[in-house]
C-alpha cells in the first residue's frame, strides 16, 4: 500500500511518497513489507513535470519505474505547451509499446482478469450453498441451480448497468470473445468445475467476460493509479490530472481519468492524497472518517425512530391522530437534521478546512515540501503505533516543481552512493 500527497499553490506542486511496497500474503502467508520502492520519479529529465504511481507497482508485469524510465528516454528534450499533453503522450505511450506490451502478455492479462472475475463469483455460490447447508443439513440440486442463477444474474445486471470506457465498444467486448472463446470456455471448466450450470447461465458469463474489458469498472486486479503533475510550457500554474491504469489488451489501453486539479483564477491552493487518505483527511477535516460515518449513522436512527418513540409514551391517542403527529414530527425531525449536518459543515470549512487550505496557498517553496513530507509520515506514525499492518513506511520521498527551477528533489532515496557512482551523475543528462 501506499501513502501519496500533492500540495499545490501559486508558485509550485510539492509531491510526496513512502517507500512501501506489500508482496504477498497468500493463504495462511503474512505479507513481506519492503520500504525501499520508488513511487515518485521526473517524467521529463528537462521539464517541470514529475510522476507518482500507486496501487499496482506493475502493469502486465513491468515494473512502473521501467515504465516511467523508458519513456523518459523516448521524450529527451521535447515538451509540450500543456501538463495535459504530457498525460495524453504518455498513456499514448502506454498503449502504443508493443516491446512492453506484447500480444502474450495481453492474452495472459486477459485470462487472469476473467479468471479473477469467475473466482469472485464462484465465490459468492459457495458462501451462499453453505449458509443453506448450515441451516438445514442439506441442499437440492433445485436449490443449487437457484443460486448460481442469482449470483450470475446479480454480475450481469451490475455490469449491463456500466457505462462503457472511452474508445471501447460493444463490438470490441463481442471481438474479445470471439477470439478468446478456447480460453473463455477452459478458465470456466476450471473455476466451476462440477457445478450444474446451464446455457442461459454461460452464455451470461461469456458476455460477462467481454464487459470486464470495455466496462468502467476497475480494481478487481492490479488496478494502479498514475498521478502526472507539474507545468506546461505555457502553464503559468501547476495543474495535475490522475487516472487509474489497469491494462492493455488488443492494444487498447484500459484506463479512467479521475481528477484535475488547475491552480489559477478560481483555486489558490489545493491538498490532494492519494491511496491510504484517511490520515491526512482527517487531519484537514478534524475527525476521523469511520468516527464521523458512525455519527452520521446514529444520528439518523436517532432522528428516524425518535418521533414514534415519544408518541408511544402519550397516552389515549388514536391511531389516526398517532399517525398524523408521526408525519409532523418526521418532517420537523429531518430538517433539525439536515440544519444540524449543514451548520456542522459549515463550521468544518470555515474553521478547519478553510484555514489549512489558505496557509497552503501562501507557503514558499521550502515549506511546501515540508508540509507535503509531514502529512505522508503522519500516516506512516499512525500505522506504525497501531496494530494495522505498517503498510506506509520507509524513507518519504519529496519533490517540489516550479516554472523557474523545475524538478528539485528534496529527499531522494538511492539503492547505491553517489560517490561511488559518479559514472551515474555523469550519464543522466547525457542526450541520448
Amino acid at each position: 500500500m501506499t501513502a501519496e500527497i500533492a500540495l499545490l499553490n501559486r508558485s509550485a506542486v510539492a509531491l510526496a511518497a513512502d517507500s512501501a511496497v506489500t508482496i504477498g500474503g497468500v493463504g495462511e502467508r503474512s505479507p513481506k513489507i519492503f520500504n525501499t520502492v520508488n513511487k515518485l520519479f521526473t517524467l521529463s529529465k528537462y521539464h517541470p513535470v514529475g510522476i507518482m504511481v500507486y496501487g499496482g507497482a506493475q502493469i502486465l508485469g513491468v515494473p512502473w519505474e521501467t515504465i516511467i524510465k523508458t519513456y523518459r528516454k523516448q521524450l529527451e528534450r521535447q515538451s509540450f505547451a500543456r501538463l495535459e499533453d504530457y498525460a495524453i503522450d504518455f498513456l499514448q505511450f502506454l498503449e502504443a509499446n508493443r516491446l512492453l506490451f506484447p500480444a502474450s502478455e495481453q492474452k495472459d492479462y486477459f485470462q487472469t482478469l476473467v479468471a479473477a472475475f469467475y473466482r469472485s463469483i464462484n465465490r459468492d455460490i459457495q458462501n451462499a450453498v453453505k449458509k443453506v447447508l448450515e441451516k438445514s443439513g442439506k441442499i437440492k440440486t433445485a436449490e443449487t441451480r437457484q443460486i448460481i442463477r442469482s449470483e450470475i444474474n446479480r454480475s450481469f445486471d451490475e455490469f449491463k448497468k456500466k457505462k462503457n470506457l472511452p474508445k471501447f465498444s460493444e463490438k470490441f467486448a463481442a471481438r474479445l470473445r470471439r477470439k478468446f472463446k478456447i480460453q473463455i470456455k477452459q478458465i470456466q471448466a476450471k473455476v466451476f468445475q462440477e457445478l450444474p450450470l446451464n446455457s442461459n447461465d454461460r452464455t451470461k458469463l461469456n458476455l460477462l467476460a467481454g464487459w470486464l474489458f470495455v466496462r468502467d469498472d476497475f480494481g478487481l486486479k492490479g488496478t494502479s493509479g498514475v498521478v502526472i503533475a507539474g507545468f506546461g510550457q505555457k502553464d503559468i500554474y501547476p495543474r495535475l490530472k490522475e487516472f487509474s491504469v489497469e491494462g492493455v489488451i488488443e492494444n487498447k489501453l484500459r484506463f479512467h481519468a479521475r481528477r484535475v486539479v488547475q491552480i489559477g483564477e478560481k483555486t489558490d491552493a489545493s491538498i490532494i492524497p492519494f491511496a491510504q487518505s484517511d490520515v491526512v483527511r482527517s487531519f484537514i477535516d478534524g475527525m476521523d472518517s469511520g468516527l464521523e460515518e458512525l455519527l452520521n449513522k446514529f444520528l439518523d436512527e436517532v432522528f428516524a425512530n425518535y418521533p414514534n418513540i415519544l408518541l408511544n409514551h402519550i397516552p389515549h391517542l388514536t391511531a389516526s391522530a398517532k399517525s398524523k403527529a408521526a408525519n409532523k414530527t418526521k418532517a420537523v425531525s429531518k430538517e433539525i437534521l439536515k440544519k444540524f449536518r449543514n451548520v456542522f459543515g459549515k463550521f468544518r470549512q470555515d474553521t478547519l478546512v478553510n484555514p489549512i487550505v489558505s496557509t497552503v496557498g501562501s507557503l514558499p517553496k521550502d515549506e511546501l515540501a515540508a508540509m507535503a513530507e509531514m502529512l505522508v509520515s503522519l500516516t506512516s506514525f499512525k500505522r506504525r503505533f497501531s496494530f494495522d499492518a505498517e503498510t506506509v513506511g520507509g524513507p518519504v520521498d519529496v519533490a517540489v516543481l516550479s516554472k523557474g527551477d523545475g524538478f528539485v528533489w528534496i529527499r531522494r532515496k538511492h539503492y547505491f552512493k553517489a560517490e561511488l557512482n559518479p559514472n551515474f551523475l555523469t550519464n543522466y543528462f547525457q542526450d541520448e
